[in-house]
């Protein structure tokens, strides 16, 4: 057995026959009580998802050319590609069918439009016009990272290409130390990053002590506003007149995302003043009655005299 780099970047495995491997697999795949899901779209000229959603993926092709590099966002979809060269088809001039197996437990995925698991976020399309056979993970998960193969089938033995997902999950962090100590009456803001996301969040979620805090139904001291910067989205939350029932933890998230929390502790400055000064006052009232009265005594002595 001979394996080969072609220029399209394949791996070719002469003199291999391609039936026993994909019945073993198949085999491996439904002892567990899979069944067999079969998607049609017809017979259009195109079977698949839209160009636009494909904007969830990043693709990137290594020096060798055998291995694609595809990111996907926790939550999202990733697509899988393995676009069949013009060369590997069948006797009578037909496109192939092309198999997808997923390598960290060599479950058959699909074969053709049929899909063999009965996890039905994998779909399978076939965009004809490219000859592109394109796996589908509806809300991609951390658990389906790894390596996926494409096999395809030839007179001369069996074709590869191989796939890497990386699922990421975005990450909130809300700046500061984690603690703020705020006097009633006085303004605070607190900043929430979102980093990591391959798409910007629409909304960033605020929480106070598990309360959502609807954007649109605050009080009047109570603004939250967001901003897409490079890489990253902000979200603030301000509050100009502190109450002390703004007291607690403050939580922000966005879909998918890793949330962030903060303690926040309202205190009463004003009042804790105001004792400090009456409490001051009062020993100083006490100390000037002290020394008039040791005067008097001092007079009086010298008077008897």
């Amino acid at each position: 057995m001979l394996a080969i780099s072609n220029e399209h970047g394949w791996v070719e495995e002469e003199g291999l026959i391609m039936f026993p491997v994909v019945f073993f697999t198949l085999m491996i795949g439904c002892s567990d009580g899979n069944r067999l899901r079969h998607w049609a779209h017809g017979g259009s000229l195109f079977d698949g998802p839209s160009e636009h959603a494909h904007s969830h993926t990043q693709r990137s092709t290594s020096a060798n050319g055998t291995e694609t590099n595809t990111t996907a966002q926790l939550g999202t979809p990733a697509f899988l590609h393995c676009r069949q060269p013009a060369s590997a088809q069948t006797a009578d001039g037909r496109p192939t069918e092309v198999s997808w197996l997923r390598r960290r437990d060599w479950h058959l995925l699909t074969t053709g439009k049929t899909v063999f698991t009965s996890d039905e976020r994998f779909q399978i399309y076939h965009v004809k016009a490219e000859n592109d056979w394109v796996l589908k993970i509806s809300f991609a998960q951390l658990r389906d990272e790894g390596l996926y193969e494409c096999q395809i089938p030839t007179d001369k033995g069996k074709l590869s290409y191989f796939t890497r997902l990386r699922v990421v999950q975005p990450v909130a962090t809300i700046e500061g130390t984690g603690l703020y100590h705020v006097e009633r009456g006085t303004s605070i803001s607190l900043s929430c990053v979102i980093r990591e996301a391959l798409t910007p969040p629409t909304f960033v979620h605020w929480h106070h002590n598990d309360k959502v805090l609807n954007p649109y139904n605050l009080r009047s001291d109570i603004q939250v506003s967001v901003e897409h910067e490079p890489r990253q989205t902000r979200s603030t939350l301000n509050i100009t007149d502190v109450r002390d029932t703004d007291s607690g933890n403050y939580n922000c998230s966005a879909d998918n995302t890793r949330p962030a929390s903060v303690r926040v502790y309202v205190s009463e400055g004003d009042k804790m003043a105001a004792i400090q000064r009456r409490n001051g006052g009062s020993a100083a009232s006490w100390l000037g009655g002290s020394v008039t009265l040791a005067v008097m005594l001092a007079l009086l002595v010298q008077t008897v005299r």
